[in-house]
């Protein structure tokens, strides 16, 4: 299991399981475009760019593994 915080909302998920994923079963809503749950992760649209802690720069949610 991966422990993390996302709005200051704990949220624990499974290794493997992308930002987004986390966010989504932490009933927070992260906006995106180019996700489906059928295909690989692309990350193409940009639109669910996060801030994590100790990242240099935004990160695409739908293709970063949380933990």
């Amino acid at each position: 299991m991966v422990h993390l915080t996302i709005d200051g909302q704990p949220v624990a998920v499974p290794k493997g399981t992308t930002v987004w994923q986390a966010a989504r079963q932490g009933g927070i809503e992260i906006p995106i475009f180019c996700y489906h749950d059928r295909m690989p992760p692309l990350g193409a649209c940009r639109m669910c760019l996060v801030e994590i802690e100790k990242m240099p720069k935004l990160v695409t949610s739908c293709t970063q593994e949380a933990g």
